[in-house]
């Protein structure tokens, strides 16, 4: 008995050494493909997104293709000028912003104070583009005109030849060799963006379920001390229960702006997530309400919190200031100078109380008002 003992040891210890084996591969397979998955994402970034989703909603354009024009265009670079004179992320000519897009678009300012800031220059860009795509309704034509303009599109599209079946332009057949390896380029990024990411089209019509969104509040108002009531009241007031809901320069179901998400709220929790992942509903909700803890450290009162999260706490601060008029650090509805943020709060107010009617009332984390 001892001696078959002895010899079922070391194939015991064999099989040990086999799983150990095993699943250090099958972790560091996992870890590769992590680091794949990153170095992806870093390579083909979504920056801007919070723009780009926003106008591409509006205009009916892929939000891919757009992102694969701006790789294409300047690399997501804001400042980037070309040799002939193009500006910014979609690279565009001033004579196209002043007889094109000025206008229809009903903007005010000059081509350069427009197209080098980032928001202005996708709206633009998308704009136009979109003009085209409508125009041609194909693809290539549409990535081909904003590059070598639709005059010479046209032109091509006549050539049967240069067409495939469905009445696109062929590629390999495009005569200026510059268009053809922006088309193709644009494209190759194009696939590599579906490769990466998926086809996103979000519905911005998309609307959750109440108690789906009151888990998430209260799951993070237990976490961050945060009353949830006033935490759905922020959910209803910025997006109405839609996850992709967008407006320029925030996302989400709590609408935080990018540059909030990363500087106050991902540098504080370690977060690595792009701000392309406050189109998660749960990920939105736990950021937003840990927004409104970081708030509640430092300002007193829902009306003053409210209000900083949609004017700036700079701004509030500002406010706070005078001691003659807020003698006790808080705000209240009839002493916000400022008639935007007091028509916000007053609607976080309603909301507030209606989410104690309908979810009952956070007895550990109520917030003063």
């Amino acid at each position: 008995m001892r001696k078959n003992d002895d010899r079922k040891t070391p194939i015991l210890v064999i099989e040990i050494i086999a799983l150990v084996i095993v699943f250090a591969a099958v972790t560091a397979i996992g870890s590769s493909a992590s680091v794949k998955e990153i170095a992806n994402k870093a390579s083909f970034p979504k920056k801007y997104i919070e723009y780009v989703r926003n106008y591409s909603l509006f205009y009916g354009v892929d939000e891919n293709l757009v992102f694969s024009i701006i790789k294409a265009e300047s690399n997501f670079d804001p400042d980037a000028v070309s040799r002939v004179g193009a500006i910014g992320l979609m690279q565009i000519m001033p004579s196209t912003y002043e007889g094109d897009i000025k206008n229809a678009l009903g903007l005010d300012v000059g081509y350069y104070t427009a197209l080098s800031d980032p928001r202005t220059n996708i709206m633009c860009g998308v704009y136009y583009f979109s003009h085209w795509l409508d125009y041609f309704g194909k693809t290539n034509a549409a990535i081909a005109a904003y590059n070598a303009g639709p005059g010479t599109v046209m032109r091509w599209l006549d050539d049967d030849n240069m067409t495939d079946d469905d009445g696109d332009l062929i590629i390999k057949k495009i005569p200026y060799k510059e268009t053809r390896k922006y088309v193709s380029k644009v494209n190759h990024y194009l696939s590599r963006y579906n490769e990466i990411y998926g086809d996103e089209k979000t519905d911005t019509t998309v609307v959750l379920d109440r108690k789906e969104v009151l888990r998430y509040a209260i799951e993070y108002g237990r976490k961050y001390k945060v009353d949830y009531n006033f935490v759905m009241a922020v959910i209803e007031t910025e997006s109405s229960f839609r996850p992709y809901a967008t407006a320029p320069g925030t996302i989400g179901l709590m609408q935080m702006k990018p540059s909030t998400y990363e500087v106050d709220v991902a540098a504080n929790l370690g977060l690595t997530e792009g701000p392309e992942a406050l189109y998660d509903a749960k990920f939105s909700v736990m950021c937003g309400t840990y927004y409104l803890h970081w708030l509640d450290w430092r300002l007193d009162g829902i009306a003053t919190i409210a209000a900083a999260y949609n004017g700036g706490i700079g701004t509030v601060r500002g406010w706070l200031a005078d001691e003659d008029k807020f003698p006790d650090g808080r705000l209240t509805v009839d002493t916000i100078p400022d008639d935007w943020v007091k028509h916000y709060v007053e609607k976080i107010l309603r909301f507030y109380e209606k989410s104690i009617e309908l979810d009952g009332e956070d007895m550990t984390n109520k917030f003063e008002y």
